[in-house]
């Protein structure tokens, strides 16, 4: 049996508007307030599994690993006939057509018809319009990582060849009896609303598995090359190891880069310093913790990587205007104002 956690309104569906404001100001940078602590349990009937009952907390916003609002992990899209299909082009994308057709355009390459169940992939940093032919049901991934990782020894060569010679245009590859399964329980979670990263990284590997199971890996070199050139993925590379709290050093490492060359592709893509954003990260991540959860200090210093509790102590004052006790008695009243 799965839990999910997600916040939801009296009639039972999500309200993200909280979440909307929060996540954009972690990964857009917009201001936003907090509101008053909430400790609600509740269940509701599933309307696809009528015997079946979805659980859930009235504060997701307390779990950092909650993506609903974030181009993160799988998505599904119901569309109209006419109707366009907007991703953020920042990340890499893999579009799994459940029901339909669709229309692609991607600058410099050729334009492609995708039938239900077929996928196809979205490059990062793609000018490309992606509209429904019929009504159509979409199920799409926001690539964690920016890539899908095969076992190097099966498909890793492979790629390296492919790359050259089929990077200038995206293919579609039907969709196997299996990924079809595959699909089928990944709404499912969708739709009961299990926004879970780790769930979804989770996902995205079991998929990379099935793909790797089922389909020649000539095939899947073809089909996956387009996602493997240059720097594309660094917004999702990023993004797939925010949580941990890492100095710019250790991301820089973690991704293989330069300390500079780092720093450089940050502000390309995030418009600002990676100094000033992982203190605005941290900053949101404590606050939130210290109105939202019972996390103890010593729990929270740890979980995002102070030295010491004195130093998050320090930290709090030079950012939050007061100590973790003042804020989690409500004693300082907080709101980070900080524009795009």
């Amino acid at each position: 049996m799965f839990v999910s956690i997600l916040c939801k309104d009296r009639n039972n569906k999500p309200n993200i508007q909280t979440h909307e404001t929060e996540i954009c100001d972690k990964y857009g940078f917009r201001g936003y307030s907090y509101p008053a602590k909430t400790s609600q349990t509740k269940s509701v009937k599933n309307k696809n599994s009528p015997d079946m009952k979805t659980y859930y907390l009235s504060k997701p916003d307390v779990c950092p690993q909650y993506i609903a609002d974030t181009p993160t992990g799988f998505r599904i899209r119901t569309l109209k006939k006419g109707e366009e299909l907007a991703l953020d082009k920042r990340f890499s994308s893999l579009i799994l057509l459940r029901h339909g057709q669709l229309k692609i355009v991607v600058q410099g390459m050729e334009t492609i018809s995708v039938k239900a169940n077929q996928m196809c992939p979205i490059p990062a940093d793609s000018e490309h319009n992606i509209t429904s032919l019929e009504s159509s049901e979409v199920l799409y991934l926001y690539i964690i990582g920016g890539k899908m990782n095969f076992c190097p020894r099966l498909l890793s060569n492979q790629l390296e060849k492919e790359q050259h010679l089929h990077f200038k245009q995206i293919t579609t590859l039907d969709i196997n009896p299996v990924v079809q399964q595959f699909t089928n329980l990944m709404t499912q979670y969708l739709h009961d609303g299990l926004f879970c990263y780790n769930v979804h990284r989770i996902k995205q590997e079991e998929l990379a598995a099935i793909l790797q199971l089922y389909y020649p890996a000539e095939k899947l070199a073809a089909f996956f090359a387009p996602l493997q050139l240059g720097s594309s993925d660094f917004p999702g590379k990023v993004l797939s190891i925010v949580e941990e709290y890492l100095t710019i050093e250790q991301m820089s490492e973690r991704l293989c880069m330069s300390r500079s060359t780092f720093i450089r592709q940050f502000k390309t893509y995030f418009k600002e310093s990676p100094n000033k954003w992982l203190v605005r990260l941290r900053s949101d991540a404590l606050l939130k913790s210290l109105l939202r959860s019972d996390e103890s200090f010593p729990e929270l210093a740890e979980r995002l990587r102070f030295s010491s509790q004195q130093s998050m102590s320090t930290f709090c004052k030079q950012h939050l205007h007061g100590t973790p006790t003042q804020i989690r008695n409500g004693e300082v009243s907080v709101t980070i104002t900080d524009n795009p």
